[in-house]
């Protein structure tokens, strides 16, 4: 008699939207994510990232505050209008420091966010707050 091996089935990786204006930071978060094992998609601003959220599934956004077109909040706004979209976090990576400020960010939406320049274990641990699976060893 033959057995049929079992197989585990495979895990799709998350998939996070970089938006950021800076091709230097989307490099850097890249590279990081993936490290992280996510798939990555990557937009210069919020308009270009409402677009993509048309195409791709997302488990995180990782947005810029300050871009052209549609600043990161906007983005944050739009995204917590939309039922689809209203779930997924959203994180804003800034340079934006003043309390003020930052308060109107979680006030729209935002579920946490990173003030650049920051270190890849800042990230990972935003990453674990935010309850995502990372899978550090």
């Amino acid at each position: 008699m033959r057995v049929k091996p079992t197989t585990e089935p495979k895990l799709l990786p998350m998939k996070v939207l970089i938006t950021d204006d800076s091709k230097v930071t989307r490099s850097v978060l890249r590279k990081i994510m993936q490290e992280l094992s996510f798939e990555v998609v990557e937009a210069t601003n919020g308009a270009e990232a409402i677009g993509m959220l048309t195409r791709d599934l997302v488990d995180l956004c990782l947005v810029d505050w300050n871009m052209p077109t549609m600043n990161g909040v906007e983005f944050i706004t739009h995204l917590r209008a939309n039922p689809t979209w209203s779930k997924i976090p959203a994180v804003l990576v800034t340079d934006e420091t003043a309390r003020e400020r930052l308060d109107s960010a979680f006030a729209a939406g935002a579920s946490g966010y990173l003030a650049k320049p920051f270190k890849t274990e800042e990230l990972r641990l935003l990453l674990l707050e935010l309850g995502l699976d990372i899978g550090l060893q």
